[in-house]
């Protein structure tokens, strides 16, 4: 027997037929996460999880992080970042 899924089924029709900016972003922010998993090296990505961040310009629920302010980062992928936080977390923020 399949277990029921207990969700709000309106919220779940809402994501999926009318997404905001917020869903869009996230999804590119996926999409880019799991193409990096794809193409780079088991020692880049090691080193990825490993990087630090010695400073941040923070302005409200926004950030951008120098690329000379993280140590740890492959060349490859050594570039400014923009951050937003999201309920209380950070995620890179792509264009869109």
């Amino acid at each position: 027997m399949v277990p029921a899924i207990n969700a709000d089924w309106s919220i779940v029709a809402e994501r999926i037929f009318s997404p905001d900016a917020i869903f869009w972003r996230a999804l590119a922010t996926t999409v880019t996460i799991a193409v990096v998993a794809q193409v780079a090296e088991a020692d880049e990505l090691a080193a990825l999880r490993s990087t630090t961040v010695s400073g941040a310009t923070v302005d409200g629920d926004h950030a951008s992080v120098r690329a000379d302010q993280m140590t740890g980062v492959p060349t490859a992928y050594r570039r400014d970042v923009s951050l937003v936080r999201v309920d209380g977390h950070w995620f890179i923020d792509t264009p869109g």
